[in-house]
């Protein structure tokens, strides 16, 4: 029995000694990514990708920038084209699950918040405003007003504006035929429409020009809204989920360090937008700041809920689907855990976590 202990104390001592094997890094995953930088709530994922937070997490984001909506992006990440994208709640994006395609909405891109700069505004023709032609919603009665896309973002804002003033499309000329940022300076120019609606930094671009007034902003209109949310397909979350949480991981920490700035610019965010736009640095100053990141990626699923339900009474969704079942926030609580956040109502706020 001596002999045995002494040769147990021996091993013991012996493997103490020997050098502890570390925890195995993530293997690096390579995440496709495409965007509009000129959309400017694409900020965090921009920010993420020049401070090296993607890199941190062991990813090789490849980002593709677009001149194109968000909303065309829902096919590619159906079909699996691209891993992940910013989505907007467009018809396409809930008619792609009765067309079979699985999509699943992980995070928040923005939402927001008073003090902040909104993403979009609706616009008066700067002769009609110094005229006082417009002052009020029921001003707009028999007024053109061109809404850019059907379903886009912009036309949702432009519908529950005209609904609170107890107004319909009928009681104006409603039009979605300005197809490019080229065509809604032109048709201003041309006088060709009285309002319309845009987003940054377009929308600061046309008041910088003395062609338009920005007049109603989308926080004013529809406070509850949130422009864009993170999109996956159901089946690349399944197979990389542990890369989508760390993808939120460097997203939300980009969001919170856009926090922190109070809706001010500062010159790295500014040179971030300014780097990734290509537009010139005066333009962007023209914009009061960054959109507000501070909710960390949380998701409103009713303001996803009020969007469906005007495309449906629109028809142009056929089938509305569950809400909670195209949500999943998982990756977003497990994201928090890697930064030390805690969720929303405890003890912690997440912006003062480390």
């Amino acid at each position: 029995m001596k002999i045995f202990l002494a040769g147990l104390a021996l091993a013991i001592t012996f493997q103490a000694g020997m050098p502890q094997c570390a925890t195995a890094a993530p293997t690096e995953e390579t995440i496709r990514i495409s965007l509009n930088p000129v959309i400017y709530n694409n900020l965090p994922i921009l920010m993420a990708a020049d401070k090296g937070y993607f890199t941190q997490q062991h990813l090789n984001v490849v980002i593709t920038t677009i001149n194109q909506s968000a909303a065309t992006l829902i096919p590619l990440l159906a079909r699996g084209d691209i891993d992940v994208a910013q989505v907007v709640t467009a018809p396409a994006f809930f008619n792609a699950f009765s067309e079979g395609f699985n999509l699943k909405v992980v995070a928040s891109v923005d939402s927001e918040k008073a003090g902040w700069a909104d993403v979009a505004w609706v616009l008066v023709r700067q002769d009609l405003w110094d005229a006082g032609a417009i002052r009020k919603p029921t001003d707009l009665r028999g007024k053109i007003f061109d809404a850019l896309a059907t379903g886009a973002p912009v036309d949702f804002i432009a519908r529950t504006e005209l609904a609170k003033a107890g107004l319909t499309p009928a009681d104006l000329t409603y039009t979605q035929k300005l197809k490019t940022q080229a065509d809604v300076f032109t048709a201003l120019r041309n006088k060709a429409v009285d309002v319309v609606m845009d987003t940054e930094p377009s929308a600061s671009q046309l008041e910088v020009q003395g062609l338009a007034h920005k007049w109603l902003p989308q926080g004013e209109i529809a406070p509850f809204y949130q422009d864009g949310y993170i999109g996956v397909s159901a089946a690349f979350l399944r197979d990389h989920r542990e890369a989508v949480v760390r993808f939120l991981a460097a997203f939300v920490r980009a969001q919170r360090d856009i926090a922190a700035t109070n809706g001010k610019w500062t010159p790295e965010t500014l040179a971030t937008v300014v780097k990734w736009s290509g537009l010139p640095e005066s333009v962007i100053e023209s914009i009061p700041g960054p959109a507000y990141t501070g909710e960390l990626g949380k998701i409103d699923t009713a303001s996803i809920d009020r969007q469906q339900k005007l495309w449906v009474t629109l028809k142009l969704v056929d089938k509305p689907v569950a809400v909670p079942s195209i949500v999943d926030d998982g990756p977003l609580r497990d994201a928090y855990q890697i930064l030390g956040i805690k969720p929303a109502g405890s003890a912690a706020s997440p912006h003062a976590a480390p």
